[in-house]
């Protein structure tokens, strides 16, 4: 192995590129070092500059494959990437709704539950693949490598599916069975929470004049693991929470005290411990503690380097050791421990030519536990990595917990909540940016609930968002789809709101009704921008609503438009004119198809439409369809009507006017009033 050359870990096995246009591979090796490529007949070349960069391109290919790629330097050090194809790749991001995943075991709630799951075990799709990039924060430097384990899949495996974006992958089937003979690829890089700032690079807001978001991430770095002041019952659940792990933790002291003494040696008696291949390892999946060890060999390349060793995560606590010494623990007075990711050092002294031994004590508390990825070892000095979840480690049980006679675990989990996938550009520098050489179709973009405080400013983060990965990809008509956000008013998913709850509602501007109206703005003011309406697939108690098939469906078919020409519908029905007549106004609605229809109802159901005088005081109306795009509005309260409003509310109760497309007639107002 050569120990100065690297390729992107963006480009593995299985990977997709995008069809008529050219082929970038890119990393890192000695400076002037020769970098040759061969792929379907083709040889490139390029020099890495003198900070060690690299780039070469292949030619253009039309939809096909599957493809080797073979990366090689004039010292004989080479990649192969295998089973490459050749077709349509679109990246999805945004927050949560983007990322509630296809099926996530820990949580099937927040995700397409056993509908996903179906998909999960039945999809076996091999011209369908699959990127999922892990999160991850940098708010000081564009990175070129993604975060540690992200590798394409297939759709042919439950694993590979499972994390993906339901919506990402709902579209991807679309596009697969539109155009059969195309591969489809997806890259789902999102972050739920998050909010629109962290996706914009920083030259953008520069050139934008943003000073205040420029002058909050000079001072990021200062607040960026400052957490945030709790109440005094928070910081009382949390003194309970951690007495319990402390208890838990000292439940058998001596037999705890010995296992750590005797089972981190590499020379410890293991003659009773069980054998297993790492992805049968079991013990963990009752509370308790149990212990896991590997032999591994460091060879005389890596020997006296600084090393250290990756695991994808440990549920829920964990100490490992490197030959008897602790190289590193996780609490659960660390952020998420449950998912986060982790990665311990191993000195140099200890690293000798050799056999050594990796033993990892994992303390499960609650539910499964156990390793929840990839476990590897790296060189800080040398590139490449060696796998040691494959092949099979030896295990033994520390204690199990007798729970009848001990507590459960609290309920309660302390928040962490830290400024971190806030910070402006921290996002877009590690979850974007290492994307950004690889030529894409568009953009699938599902974000807006954590900035629905300021419609005004996400006016101009949106557009900015378009320009500045438009600029980033090199592609200024690069097509982007907006998500519009959907009916939703308090998040209580397992205390809901009764379906009546609106009855006593008056009409107000409280609500997403801003946001919606801004994001609306952006695609209309902006070239190549769709968005796709769904006012009518939310929850009124539920900020993440199960019907994500309709919401590819509208993604699918603004795409369609936008991106391969197609002529298909794609645009909402909308007001197009008001006009005062018989005590009511009469509005005019276009992008009506055959005409308009109400779906499963005979009348538009109750607080749809407000009206208001010249007084501006918006009363809720009656309406009804007097011809197939004609809709009259009327109330007793208001008799001499100026303006209206449709859908204008946090969650309008009866979306159920829709075009002989299928498309449902959007929010709108026709007054000048500043809302936002």
């Amino acid at each position: 192995m050569n120990v100065s050359f690297m390729v992107s870990n963006v480009f593995s096995d299985h990977m997709i590129f995008q069809r008529n246009r050219p082929i970038k591979v890119w990393g890192c090796a000695s400076p002037c070092t020769t970098i040759r490529g061969e792929m379907n007949d083709y040889l490139v070349e390029a020099v890495a500059d003198e900070n060690g960069r690299w780039i070469i391109e292949f030619p253009a290919l039309e939809a096909g494959g599957p493809y080797e790629m073979v990366i090689k330097t004039q010292y004989d050090a080479e990649k192969r990437i295998k089973d490459i194809l050749i077709g349509e790749v679109w990246v999805c991001s945004g927050q949560s709704n983007m990322e509630y995943s296809v099926y996530l075991t820990r949580d099937p709630f927040y995700s397409l539950g056993d509908e996903g799951k179906k998909l999960c075990e039945c999809t076996k799709d091999d011209k369908l693949r699959l990127l999922y990039v892990k999160h991850a924060i940098n708010q000081f430097e564009k990175c070129d490598m993604l975060p540690e384990c992200c590798e394409w899949k297939s759709a042919t495996s439950f694993d590979g599916i499972a994390p993906i974006s339901g919506v990402g992958f709902l579209f991807a089937q679309m596009l697969r069975k539109k155009y059969p003979d195309i591969p489809v690829g997806i890259i789902s890089s999102s972050w739920g929470g998050s909010i629109i700032q962290p996706w914009i690079d920083k030259e953008s807001f520069v050139t934008a004049g943003e000073t205040a978001i420029l002058e909050s991430l000079e001072t990021s770095c200062t607040r960026f693991n400052e957490p945030r002041v709790k109440t005094e019952e928070e910081l009382k659940r949390d003194d309970e929470f951690f007495a319990w792990i402390d208890r838990f933790n000292a439940y058998a002291p001596e037999i705890s005290a010995h296992a750590i003494s005797e089972w981190t040696k590499l020379d410890a008696d293991t003659s009773d411990w069980e054998e297993k291949p790492f992805k049968e390892l079991s013990l963990s999946r009752v509370p308790g503690i149990a212990w896991y060890r590997k032999i591994i060999e460091v060879s005389e390349e890596w020997a006296g380097s600084d090393l250290f060793v990756y695991f994808g995560a440990l549920n829920d606590e964990d100490e490992v050791f490197f030959d008897g010494v602790k190289i590193g623990e996780t609490t659960c007075r660390t952020r998420e421990w449950w998912e986060a990711p982790r990665k311990y050092n191993v000195d140099k002294a200890l690293t000798t030519l050799g056999k050594h031994v990796v033993a990892v004590r994992i303390k499960n508390h609650k539910g499964i536990g156990g390793f929840m990825g990839e476990v590897f070892i790296r060189s800080f000095s040398h590139y490449g990595k060696v796998c040691i979840s494959e092949g099979n480690w030896l295990q033994k049980q520390e204690f199990v917990v007798d729970f009848s006679c001990f507590p459960q675990r609290p309920e309660y989990i302390p928040d962490f909540t830290n400024i971190t996938n806030s910070v402006p550009t921290c996002l877009y520098n590690a979850m974007i940016h290492p994307l950004t050489k690889l030529e894409i179709r568009g953009a699938l973009w599902y974000q807006g609930c954590s900035n629905a405080g300021e419609p005004a400013n996400y006016y101009r983060y949106n557009k900015l968002l378009v320009e500045s990965w438009r600029k980033a990809w090199n592609n200024p008509k690069m097509p982007f789809i907006i998500t519009q956000l959907s009916a939703f008013q308090e998040q209580r998913p397992f205390d809901r709101l009764p379906d009546d709850y609106w009855k006593d509602f008056e009409p107000s501007n409280e609500g997403y009704q801003g946001l919606r109206e801004v994001q609306k703005r952006v695609a209309e003011d902006m070239d190549n921008v769709g968005i796709a309406i769904t006012i009518d697939v939310g929850d009124h108690s539920d900020i993440h609503p199960k019907n994500k098939w309709d919401v590819a469906k509208r993604l699918f078919a603004c795409a369609e438009k936008i991106a391969y020409g197609e002529d298909v519908p794609y645009l909402c029905p909308d007001c197009t004119s008001v006009s005062e007549q018989d005590g009511g106004l009469l509005l005019k609605i276009n992008n009506v198809g055959e005409g308009l229809y109400l779906k499963d109802a005979a009348e538009i159901g109750e607080h749809m439409f407000a009206i208001a005088g010249a007084d501006g005081v918006y009363k809720w109306a009656d309406a009804k369809l007097v011809s197939k795009d004609e809709i009259f509005v009327y109330s007793a309260a208001v008799t001499e009507p100026k303006t209206v409003r449709y859908a204008w509310s946090a969650f309008p109760p009866f979306t159920n006017i829709y075009s002989s497309d299928n498309l449902p007639l959007q929010p709108f107002r026709t007054d000048n009033e500043k809302v936002y």
